[in-house]
């Protein structure tokens, strides 16, 4: 009897041993990698995943409960996703998937942040994971960094000249005047540059009431028309040009944006009646494409 009493204390001490040691350890259960992925998209949202790998260096398994995780950009929150009760498995990395719906109102609001901070943003993962061993619970509080995005879509026109063309007009050749952007500002609302129109001809240029677009796959983001331009033989003009974006085309911009693998093509275009040389034409002065591409999802 006095030996079974020995051995029962013995599983005792073993056993209290193990969940004391489990207890000082869990602390060393953590997030390695957190990353979003899309899923689909729809008319009013997307849907998108969020994977966390969660090594786990304990030899033992731990359960975690059922639990719900905030997706942030800086300090707003974007999203809230969750996920049901699981298992770490001991001495393994593991991974949680969460479940999301991204609203195009609450992406909207990121845009608008992310367009009037520089384009700059950074996603992260916030929450905790309640583990489980026996009695014990104790909590692995998450602040993952997820992607950090800088993806101004203007660098690439900004300060580079972008030469006029040659027309064929009867017995004429029409020079148009080429164009440099400068100072492009866009918070999502408001798009501002500052256009400098060079004429290499002899003959001055003259044009009448041009009306700039902006757009973005195709979707006219807006429109502007200014007064008329007089551009003197071998000489520079400068205009400041402020176009007012429409709002409800944001959102369709940016659903194109995502359903075409985080891509857009968008351009700013000129039309208006051109005089030279005696010359009147109407049509595009200039129309200028470039590319936008951001990395938020994995691809």
């Amino acid at each position: 009897m006095r030996r079974v009493v020995m051995i029962l204390a013995l599983l005792l001490l073993i056993f209290f041993g193990m969940y004391h040691k489990t207890g000082e350890y869990i602390s060393s259960v953590y997030v390695s990698e957190a990353k979003l992925g899309l899923v689909g998209v729809s008319k009013d949202s997307l849907t998108f995943i969020l994977t966390l790998v969660v090594p786990n260096p304990i030899t033992l398994d731990l359960k975690y409960t059922s639990h719900n995780f905030s997706v942030y950009y800086d300090d707003n929150i974007l999203a809230i996703v969750n996920t049901s009760s699981g298992m770490l498995i001991g001495g393994s990395k593991n991974t949680i998937i969460y479940t999301g719906q991204l609203p195009i109102e609450a992406l909207k609001e990121w845009f608008y942040y992310h367009a009037s901070h520089n384009w700059h943003s950074t996603f992260y993962a916030k929450g905790k994971i309640v583990v489980e061993f026996g009695p014990i619970k104790a909590p692995i509080y998450v602040h993952s960094k997820i992607e950090e995005l800088h993806s101004n879509p203007f660098v690439e026109i900004v300060n580079k000249e972008f030469l006029g063309q040659r027309k064929d007009v009867g017995y004429y050749k029409l020079q148009y005047p080429s164009v440099k952007f400068s100072k492009v500002t866009w918070d999502g609302k408001t798009l501002r540059m500052k256009i400098t129109y060079i004429n290499n001809s002899t003959s001055p240029i003259l044009i009448q009431f041009p009306t700039y677009e902006f757009r973005a796959n195709n979707i006219l983001l807006g429109t502007t028309i200014t007064d008329s331009i007089l551009i003197p033989g071998e000489s520079t003009v400068e205009s400041e040009i402020i176009i007012d974006t429409d709002t409800q085309n944001i959102g369709k911009f940016l659903l194109s944006h995502f359903s075409n693998g985080e891509k857009t093509v968008f351009e700013l275009s000129m039309e208006g009646t051109i005089k030279y040389l005696g010359i009147t034409k109407r049509g595009k002065i200039f129309d200028i494409k470039f590319e936008y591409k951001t990395h938020i999802f994995s691809q």
